[in-house]
Formats: structure tokens, C-alpha cells, sequence
């Protein structure tokens, strides 16, 4: 198969597991939007009339919660009853921000119920590229999720990838999950280049996956080999990047997330040509995530 003719196959791929269309019913808090409900999180949350107004097409959070802080006990309250009532699963115990489409900060949830809110996830992943004398020879290491994640087990992710939680910053929590994820030092990652932010949403099983991406891409020498440290990867995979090509054009091996990820790289490098078929599709449809 001509490489020219992958981010066509790519697209398609790619197209086929991203939504038509997001959850109708909007989440408030204090006049700004924090999240998108189905059905049965909007009638979940009606069952706490003193915490939430519920309209058509919208559920606000009572004005009575004026702080971050009182709103966060609030969702403290409800997203625990929740989870003992098996609405929402998959409980990391990590407190996560929860931002409006300005930007600020209105309150802190439990991570496992960012999905359940359609609330957005700030997240920063790093490319691992195998450092060569010529671009046909370039390769990117991968890493295997654990089959014991909660979220997209055994699928191939970016080598390093984490939630940005509480106050921290992208550049700081890439240095606690590279540790983490690929035994690298912080020392290890100050040749790392900032290569943007994409925007990833999607319908889940949980609900609304919307997740705003730090991207960084990191030189390795050929003697790296990276080593996992918190049990959250299997394997770690380096694939020349024709063969990743096609693994992208072929399979739903790798993570969404990741895919999106390494797709944008590759054309913002000139690696997808903007000439090749199915590349302005490729970079539309990446894009309109943003």
C-alpha cells in the first residue's frame, strides 16, 4: 500500500470512533459552563434539588454554592452517593480540577467523575522519537497500558501521558509521570519541545470524554530503554514510523487519544505530506476537536 495514500485509511479510522454529536444538556456553575450530561446523569443529579437546578437543556449548580470550596464538598457529597449506587465507577481517589470554558477553576472532583460530568480533563503526553542520522529511520517508542487500567486496557499510548491534578502544571506533572510511567529523569527531559495542545471528545460508555492535551516530544538516545515504575504499562513497543503508519491506518491498537496525538505531530513535522491523500481530511478532523 503506498504510504501516500495511510492518512486517508487513517482518517476513516479515526472518524468512525469519534462522535456525531455531543450530550445536549449543559452543566453550570455559577453562570459559566463546566460540563455536559446524558439522561441518566441529568436525572442523578436531580434527586440533590438543594445543589442543582434542573431545566430543560441545562442543570445549574445552586447559587447558594458561591466558593470552590463549598461547591467542591457538594460534589464531594453527590459523586460519593453515586458511586456507591454504581452510577460511577472506576474511582482513582485523585482530585481533579474542574474548569469552565474560561479557563477558571470552580471546583474539585474526584477524577472518576469527569466523564459522568462531561467535565474537561488537562492532560500532557510525551512523544519518545529514537534519535537517527536520517528521517527513514526514525521510530517511537510506545508504551503498552496495563491490563488492569480502567480506561483503554492493553491499547498502545504515547510513552508518557498523565491528568494535570490540583494546582500543577503541565511541565511539572510531566516530570512526576515520566518518572512514573518511563523511568526518566527530569534531567533526561530538557530537550523535550512543546508541540501544542489538541482537544479530544468523545462519547464513552461513562458519558462525555473531553480532554485538552499537552503535547511534548523528546529526542531519546539509542541506548534508552525506558522502564516502568508504578505498574500502569505491560510493554514498551518501538515502531519505525512507516510501521506505525500503518498500524494507525490498520488497527485500533492504539489508544484515541494517542493516535490524534501522534497524527498531528507527524503532520506538523511534514512526515503526513500535505499533499498525501486524505491529509486536509486527517488535519480537519483533528482540528475540530480543538
Amino acid at each position: 500500500m503506498p504510504t501516500s495514500s495511510l492518512p486517508l485509511l487513517i482518517h476513516q479510522r479515526l472518524k468512525a470512533r469519534l462522535p456525531s454529536s455531543p450530550p445536549c444538556t449543559l452543566l453550570y456553575a455559577n453562570g459559566e459552563r463546566i460540563g455536559r450530561l446524558n439522561e441518566s446523569m441529568q436525572r442523578a443529579l436531580a434527586r440533590w434539588p438543594h445543589y442543582f437546578e434542573v431545566s430543560p437543556g441545562r442543570v445549574d449548580v445552586s447559587p447558594t454554592l458561591n466558593s470552590a470550596e463549598s461547591r467542591t464538598k457538594a460534589f464531594a457529597e453527590v459523586v460519593q452517593a453515586l458511586h456507591d449506587s454504581g452510577l460511577i465507577t472506576g474511582w482513582r481517589n485523585e482530585q481533579m480540577p474542574v474548569r469552565s470554558d474560561s479557563g477558571r477553576t470552580l471546583l474539585f472532583v474526584e477524577r472518576a467523575a469527569l466523564r459522568p460530568l462531561g467535565a474537561e480533563l488537562r492532560s500532557v503526553h510525551l512523544l519518545g522519537m529514537l534519535a537517527v542520522h536520517a528521517a527513514q529511520d526514525e521510530a517511537m517508542w510506545l508504551a503498552r497500558r496495563s491490563p488492569n487500567k480502567t480506561i483503554d486496557p492493553n491499547l498502545l499510548d504515547t510513552l508518557v501521558g498523565g491528568g494535570i491534578g490540583g494546582d500543577m502544571t503541565a511541565d511539572e506533572t510531566l516530570v512526576k509521570e515520566a518518572w512514573e510511567e518511563a523511568g526518566l529523569r527530569q534531567e533526561q527531559l530538557h530537550g523535550a519541545i512543546d508541540t501544542g495542545q489538541i482537544r479530544v471528545q468523545r462519547a464513552v460508555a461513562e458519558g462525555w470524554h473531553d480532554e485538552l492535551i499537552h503535547t511534548r516530544a523528546l529526542s531519546l538516545p539509542p541506548e534508552f530503554e525506558p522502564r516502568n515504575q508504578d505498574g500502569e504499562v505491560s510493554e514498551f513497543v518501538l515502531l519505525p514510523l512507516n510501521a506505525l503508519l500503518h498500524r494507525l491506518a490498520e488497527t485500533d491498537d492504539l489508544t484515541l487519544d494517542a493516535s490524534c496525538i501522534i497524527c498531528a505531530y507527524l503532520m506538523q513535522r511534514g512526515l503526513i505530506g500535505a499533499q498525501d491523500k486524505g491529509c486536509a481530511k486527517l488535519r480537519a478532523l483533528i482540528h475540530a476537536t480543538a
